[in-house]
């Protein structure tokens, strides 16, 4: 596995292994270039929990738990990681994502850049320098102003003062759809929708860290009900499970009651912020439940006959309603 992992981190050459450093054995092109480079561009992602950039990774775990497997590579090293019982024995719960991969990403968070201070990309570990995927000064093809460029275009598209890059995807698919590449087509339109929903993410932070007030509604798991949170001033003052709508007028109640006291008071230690709460609904469920605005104590109890409704539609599956101002 770990020779295959190599022969890919190689642009599809192989060769046989070797621990320490000595004269290259000679290689043998056996999967296509352009194959190896877009299998490994596929595989590039962030650590779970952590870990160095530019490393291409893939887990698996074998049948009944006996083997949990890590594999990784970049631009100048492969590795693998094997967690097992030598009897061969299963490990209940053991998977390759959770036990091997952790090790993976320590063990290619000790490797060292030559390049790091000046640009060098035969020697530089990220594999998307390798791959020319990435535009970085470190890949030693742009300098720090024209970098700076890239950066400066880049927020303000998500400003949403600069709709270029929607245009050219709209033109790229519109192109391909005419020539019947239809597939070209998809991965534009899927590509748009992506850039779409993250302008509309970072909307969503920006209303945040100015408002500092607002409710999100969760679906349970069970469907049976909702998650309701509150935050006031910045900070997590309110958390209930809610299933009736008496549920929900008791949750307005406590919102309105509480709402001045927490005005321009300063966070304490034991405060949850607002923008954790904020985050996690972004990362692990923007597509479900809704996220409400207050203005001021009675802005739920104006509203309360729509969140009843709201509350009903938590429990079905598919996009929520849209309830007009919020």
């Amino acid at each position: 596995m770990v020779a295959l992992y190599a022969t890919l981190a190689d642009r599809g050459r192989a060769r046989p292994l070797r621990l320490e450093p000595g004269p290259a054995d000679q290689a043998r092109q056996v999967v296509e270039r352009r194959a190896a480079d877009a299998v490994g561009a596929i595989l590039v992602q962030g650590f779970p929990g952590g870990g160095p950039s530019g490393v291409a990774w893939k887990t698996g775990t074998s049948w009944g738990g006996r083997d949990a497997w890590a594999l990784g590579f970049d631009a100048r090293h492969v590795a693998g990681v094997w967690i097992g019982r030598p009897d061969g024995t299963a490990m209940p719960g053991a998977t390759g994502r959770q036990a091997a991969l952790p090790v993976l990403a320590r063990v290619f968070g000790l490797r060292t850049c030559a390049g790091a201070l000046a640009p060098a990309p035969e020697v530089s570990p990220c594999l998307l320098g390798q791959l020319d995927t990435c535009p970085a000064p470190c890949a030693g093809r742009i300098d720090a102003s024209a970098y700076r460029g890239l950066v400066e275009a880049c927020l303000a598209f998500l400003d949403g003062s600069d709709d270029a890059p929607l245009s050219r995807l709209a033109a790229r698919r519109d192109r391909a759809a005419d020539a019947l590449r239809f597939e070209a087509a998809a991965r534009a339109q899927r590509d748009l929708l992506v850039l779409d929903e993250l302008r509309r993410r970072r909307a969503r932070l920006d209303w945040i860290i100015t408002r500092q007030n607002f409710v999100v509604l969760l679906p349970t798991a069970d469907r049976d009900g909702a998650q309701f949170y509150a935050a006031l001033a910045g900070r997590l003052v309110l958390e209930l499970r809610v299933r009736a709508a008496a549920d929900l007028a008791a949750a307005v109640d406590l919102v309105r009651e509480r709402f001045a006291h927490y005005q321009g008071l300063p966070l304490e230690r034991g405060d949850v912020a607002a923008s954790t709460i904020l985050a996690a609904w972004l990362r692990d469920r923007g597509q479900e439940g809704l996220i409400l605005p207050l203005d001021g104590p009675d802005a739920l109890a104006r509203r309360l006959d729509e969140l009843v409704v709201t509350l009903h539609d938590l429990g079905q599956r598919g996009p929520l309603p849209a309830i007009d101002g919020l």
